[in-house]
């Protein structure tokens, strides 16, 4: 693993990424040629019969950020996060209603690493409201 990711859900349990498919259970992304800068962790929990993934990122303008800092969440904004359950909910979708926010509290592109914590909540008509608090992550990209 090249780093860590953990959510507190809004039942009260943890959530860290865990079992295994084609790819690793977790990986971050850091790309400052594209976009002007872009950043993206992917971590799933992949057990049988219960399959979930979390995505975050910032889409663009990261090489113009200075840590530490903070993006709100919005579906607009340059920060996105979806969760993938048995109902899929992506920020970016206009019938998605969400809130949050993601502080990236180190930034060191010379040792590559990259921290921060996020939290959001995601609801749509039809499925689970999910709210995601206390996440953080510390990553080596």
């Amino acid at each position: 693993m090249r780093g860590r990711i953990l959510c507190g859900k809004g039942n009260g349990q943890s959530w860290t990424p865990q079992g295994q498919r084609l790819t690793s259970n977790l990986s971050v992304d850091y790309d400052p040629s594209f976009k002007n800068g872009i950043f993206g962790i992917v971590a799933y929990n992949f057990i049988p019969i219960n399959s979930e993934q979390l995505t975050l990122g910032i889409r663009d303008s990261l090489n113009f950020k200075k840590a530490p800092f903070t993006v709100n969440l919005g579906t607009n904004s340059l920060y996105g996060i979806s969760f993938d359950k048995k109902c899929p909910l992506f920020s970016s979708d206009s019938s998605v209603s969400c809130s949050g926010n993601l502080s990236i509290t180190k930034l060191d592109r010379v040792s590559r690493i990259i921290a921060g914590t996020f939290n959001a909540t995601l609801s749509q008509t039809g499925c689970d409201t999910v709210k995601i608090t206390e996440g953080r992550f510390d990553m080596k990209f």
